[in-house]
């Protein structure tokens, strides 16, 4: 059950804020500060979602990807596999909502995505890699490390939500039109696919 659920009127500019603390933190105290206070974000103030992926479980964290995205109404697909989850960011609502207010997204910007989902994947059995592809979109992988890279044997838990067909039904509140379902090979072609149409956002 997904624990980090905001509620009442969402206020995107939020996003300006944060925009500007990353942009001073980045410029006057370079990235490892930035990775140190996303990884104490990540191991501390999403300490459900990190205690769980480093039990082997997922789920919580696609639940977290999910939520955020269709609250902010975002262009986005997402897949899981027994081995990767993959989420294609067409649109990220965040850089969107800088844009509509006449801001320039801080080269720090995207950051927030790329050193919360490393830190979450920190002594876990999981990496994170992140792919900037453009002006507000991205590829977001987690991936199931190599048996040579983990500590121990682990049994990967299913999405809370997985239905027998391996699909993940949408939280609650999501759109109709969200479809989700296991990608055949998530890669760059991931766009194609009309099953990996619709899940986190930046903090």
């Amino acid at each position: 059950m997904l624990r980090y659920q905001e509620q009442g009127e969402l206020h995107m500019d939020f996003h300006a804020n944060m925009n500007a603390t990353v942009e001073y933190i980045g410029s006057r105290y370079g990235q490892e500060a930035l990775r140190d206070l996303f990884r104490a974000t990540a191991h501390n103030v999403y300490r459900s979602i990190y205690e769980k992926l480093k039990a082997g479980d997922w789920s919580e964290l696609i639940e977290h990807w999910q939520y955020f995205m269709e609250r902010e109404g975002a262009d986005y697909s997402l897949g899981v596999k027994d081995d990767m989850v993959v989420m294609q960011v067409r649109q990220c609502p965040a850089v969107a909502h800088l844009h509509k207010l006449g801001l320039k997204p801080s080269e720090f910007f995207c950051d927030q995505t790329v050193l919360l989902n490393e830190a979450w994947c920190e002594g876990t059995p999981f990496e994170a890699v992140t792919e900037i592809t453009g002006d507000g979109s991205c590829v977001q992988r987690i991936l199931l490390r190599p048996l040579s890279g983990r500590n121990h044997e682990v049994k990967i838990q299913p999405p809370s939500g997985r239905n027998h067909e391996g699909k993940i039904r949408p939280p609650s509140g999501c759109s109709g039109g969200v479809k989700i379902q296991p990608p055949s090979g998530c890669s760059d072609e991931c766009e194609k696919g009309e099953e990996r149409s619709a899940g986190g956002v930046s903090v």
